[in-house]
């Protein structure tokens, strides 16, 4: 099915969000070197599709932003498909990145297995104050269960709202706009709008570092391209955006554990957004687009 042109209010919602984008990658310029820098980014730029979305329901005087603030239909059945697809990523990719480290270790990264590798890494991202003050647990392995499960719990509180006010215009009102393209042009074209959204912060060494800056934004593109597939099936399987805010929060909340766990990870192939979690994510597209019979064709 083709694309009706007469879309003046998904073209005033993008136009608001691209501006937002704009102003608030430049704000991020001044404060990236700063303490302040994560706390904008949760205020003034991850919100921005949720800020878009209620200036332009303001203008407009239409209902945009609440209909997505959905409780009513959630069931635990729908809860749990979030929860079974977050961990089985999750558990893919823990697989995937110590037997890729075994067999080509010139290529990805292991994980820390010593304490005294701990401290090192630690050090190297905080400083030597913050490594003597850590509590180190027995093994830098058990850190890996315990992130599983405080990221499944921060989903479904703190990093519920900053997932949905991304989710809330990706998989909410984007999803009512344009998926009677089908799934699979929606998946691509939502992901493509999702990953230039981000292309700002990663212009100025977010996520990929400051070393191949314009290669770091069209990897991300292509990386949430392909994510955005999960994130289809999560939304055509229990029809909530709150939930696939749930899986957004999960999914950021365990991405740092690669971070601290992995031994001179290259962000472009070993952790969360690297090549080690593509595959992953193919992966569970595949199982769980056949175990919920969710067909994404071409059309």
């Amino acid at each position: 099915m083709k694309l009706s042109m007469n879309r003046t209010g998904l073209k005033g919602v993008l136009f608001i969000l691209a501006v937002l984008t704009v102003l608030s990658g430049i704000g991020y310029h001044f404060v990236k070197e700063t303490s302040l820098a994560f706390v904008y980014i949760a205020i003034f730029y991850m919100p921005t599709p949720l800020y878009a979305l209620s200036i332009h329901s303001l203008i407009t005087k239409e209902n945009k932003v609440l209909k997505y603030i959905d409780f009513s239909n959630l069931s635990l059945k729908k809860i749990i498909t979030p929860i079974l697809m977050f961990l089985t990523w999750a558990v893919i990719i823990l697989i995937l990145t110590y037997l890729l480290a075994q067999f080509f270790p010139e290529i990805f990264s292991n994980f820390i297995t010593t304490n005294e590798e701990l401290v090192l890494k630690i050090e190297e991202l905080a400083g030597k104050d913050a490594a003597s003050k850590a509590n180190l647990p027995p093994s830098p392995l058990l850190m890996i269960p315990l992130a599983l499960i405080s990221s499944i719990i921060a989903g479904f509180t703190i990093n519920l709202i900053f997932g949905f006010t991304e989710e809330i215009l990706w998989r909410g009102y984007l999803w009512d706009e344009l998926k009677e393209l089908g799934l699979f042009k929606y998946s691509l074209l939502t992901g493509f709008i999702w990953g230039l959204w981000h292309a700002p912060l990663i212009l100025q060494g977010y996520n990929y570092g400051n070393e191949n800056l314009m290669l770091g934004a069209i990897a991300f593109i292509i990386f949430c391209m392909i994510f955005s597939f999960v994130f289809t099936i999560i939304k055509v399987r229990t029809e909530s955006t709150i939930l696939c805010g749930a899986f957004h929060g999960m999914f950021n909340a365990f991405a740092g554990i690669f971070i601290v766990m992995l031994v001179n990870g290259n962000p472009f192939i070993d952790g969360a957004i690297g090549l080690t979690s593509i595959i992953s994510i193919i992966f569970i597209v595949l199982l769980f687009s056949y175990l919920y019979k969710i067909k994404f064709g071409t059309n």
